[in-house]
C-alpha cells in the first residue's frame, strides 16, 4: 500500500481501514485460495470488526508521532516483527484447523486469529507510516540537497574551478543539506596533507611542489558527494611571506599575507616607478651599475598568477627611505602605494578577478635616536621594501583596526618591529584606480 505524505490523516485511515477489511474478508471468505475459517459463535462478527477498528487507531498513532525520518529504524524493526509474528500465528492457525486439535470455538483459537489479524493490520500501518516518512525526507533533502560551498569574504560560491592555495594559508568551506534533519555531512580531505578543522582548510607551511588536495563531503543516508579540488602552490624564490592572524575589537578574524614582492629588490631612492634588482643581496650583485626595471613587473606577474586567489583584500605598502625630506618622502611613499595598487588593480582585470585593493602609506623612515648619520642609498635600501598585504577572511572585518592590531600585537617580531619603530602611518584607503600606460620593458 502506498500512502502519500501529502494525503490528510482522514483520507490515510480510511483508505487502509478499506483495505484491512478486504483483507481480512479474503483471508476468512470460504472460497478464498488463502481461507483461515474464523471460531464459529458469536465471536466471528467481532472478530471481523476488530482488525478494522485496529487499523483505524494504529494508523493514526504512527501518523501522529511516528511517520518522522526519526523513526524510521524503529518503523523497520516494527515493520519485520510484525510480518515474521503475523505469519507465524497464521501457520499456528492453519495447523490447529488441519489438526482439529481444538474446537473453533476455543479461546486460544480466538486469540491467535486476533492476533494475527491485528499484525497484519499493524505491518500494513508501519510500512504506510515507512513510506510517508521517507518522502517526508526525501522532499526535505531535494529542496536542501547536499552541497559544498567556499566561503571567501562572507560569500558562498560553488567550487567549479580548483582553488589555489599558496603555503600557509586558509580556504573556508561549508557543507549544506537536510539529510532526516542533520544539516552537518561528513567533510574530509585526501590526501591528508595540511589540516582540515571545522570545515576550514590549513594549507602546509611549507609547499617544495604543487600538489592536488580533494576536499570531499558526503552525506551518510543517500551517500551523495561533493568535492573540491584545491591546488597547493610552491612560492617562486624572490618571494618571502609571513602569515599572522588578526581581528578587529569585534572579534572578526582573518589571516594577513605580508609578501615582500622581491626580498632581494628595493625601490629606487628617488623613484616612484622603478625598482632595483638584487640591491639587497651583495653575494648575487653583478659589479656596476644596478640592473632597475619596473615595478610594474613582478607586480604583473604575482598579482597576475593564482597566487592572488585565496585573497579577498589586497593591501598595497608604500615605504621610502630616510633620504630627503620628511614631506617629500612621505609623498613618494603614498605614490609607490598607489603605483602598486594601479597595477594590482590591471593584473586583476586582466584575470577577470574581483578584489578590494587598498593602499597603505607607511611614510618616511624614521631613524631611532643614534642612526642619524648620513648614509648611501645602498645603506639604506632595506628602508624601500617593496611590500603588499594579502588578506584572506570568511566575513566581514575592520581591515585597518585588525591590521593595528597585527601591528600591535607583533611588536616582539623583528619584521614588525621594524615597520612599528620606524614608519608612521597606518591609514588604507579604498583605491580602484589603473595605470595610465602600458607596462615598459625598460
Amino acid at each position: 500500500m502506498i500512502i502519500n505524505s501529502s494525503w490528510s490523516l482522514l483520507g490515510q485511515v480510511v483508505c487502509s481501514v478499506l483495505a484491512t477489511a478486504l483483507a481480512v474478508v479474503a483471508a476468512t471468505w470460504s472460497k478464498s485460495p488463502v481461507y483461515l475459517p474464523l471460531p464459529s459463535g458469536p465471536y466471528s462478527r467481532w472478530l471481523r470488526g476488530v482488525p478494522v477498528l485496529a487499523t483505524a487507531a494504529i494508523l493514526v498513532i504512527l501518523n501522529t508521532w511516528f511517520t518522522d525520518c526519526n523513526y524510521l529504524w524503529f518503523l523497520t524493526t516494527l515493520l519485520i516483527s510484525a510480518i515474521i509474528l503475523c505469519g507465524a500465528l497464521v501457520v499456528v492457525h492453519h495447523h490447529l484447523l488441519v489438526s482439529r486439535e481444538i474446537p473453533q470455538a476455543s479461546t486460544l483459537l480466538v486469540i491467535i486469529c486476533l492476533g494475527w489479524s491485528i499484525l497484519g493490520t499493524l505491518s500494513v500501518s508501519s510500512a504506510a507510516s515507512i513510506v510517508i516518512a521517507k518522502q517526508r525526507m526525501d522532499e526535505a533533502y531535494k529542496k536542501t540537497p547536499l552541497t559544498l560551498w567556499h566561503i571567501v569574504g562572507g560569500h558562498r560560491y560553488k567550487p567549479k574551478d580548483a582553488i589555489y592555495l599558496p603555503a600557509g594559508l586558509p580556504a573556508h568551506f561549508q557543507g549544506e543539506m537536510d539529510e532526516c534533519h542533520n544539516n552537518v555531512p561528513e567533510m574530509s580531505i585526501a590526501p591528508e596533507i595540511g589540516r582540515l578543522t571545522n570545515g576550514t582548510y590549513f594549507g602546509p607551511k611549507v609547499i617544495k611542489e604543487e600538489q592536488q588536495i580533494t576536499i570531499t563531503v558526503r552525506s551518510k543516508k543517500y551517500h551523495d558527494t561533493q568535492t573540491a579540488t584545491i591546488i597547493l602552490l610552491p612560492d617562486s624564490p624572490d618571494i618571502r611571506r609571513s602569515q599572522y592572524p588578526g581581528e578587529d575589537n569585534k572579534k572578526r578574524k582573518a589571516i594577513f599575507d605580508f609578501i615582500i614582492i622581491s626580498k632581494n629588490d628595493s625601490w629606487v631612492y628617488d623613484k616612484d616607478d622603478f625598482v632595483e634588482r638584487d640591491r639587497l643581496n651583495s653575494t648575487e650583485r653583478i659589479p656596476g651599475p644596478l640592473h632597475r626595471i619596473p615595478v610594474c613587473q613582478p607586480i604583473l606577474a604575482l598579482a597576475g598568477s593564482h597566487a592572488f586567489d585565496p585573497y579577498v583584500d589586497v593591501i598595497s605598502i608604500g615605504t621610502a627611505s630616510r633620504e630627503g625630506k620628511q614631506t617629500e618622502e612621505e609623498g613618494r611613499a603614498g605614490r609607490r602605494s598607489k603605483k602598486i595598487a594601479e597595477w594590482v588593480n590591471l593584473a586583476l582585470r586582466n584575470v577577470g578577478r574581483s578584489k578590494h585593493v587598498y593602499t597603505m602609506n607607511l611614510g618616511q623612515y624614521l631613524p631611532r635616536s643614534g642612526e642619524g648619520k648620513i648614509l648611501t642609498p645602498d645603506d639604506t635600501a632595506q628602508e624601500r621594501p617593496v611590500v603588499l598585504i594579502g588578506v584572506v577572511r570568511d566575513g566581514e572585518i575592520d581591515l585597518e583596526e585588525a591590521l593595528s592590531n597585527v601591528f600591535e600585537q607583533n611588536k616582539g617580531n623583528s619584521f614588525f618591529n621594524f615597520l612599528a619603530s620606524h614608519y608612521p602611518g597606518r591609514k588604507i584607503k579604498l583605491y580602484d584606480e589603473l595605470p595610465k600606460a602600458a607596462c615598459s620593458s625598460q
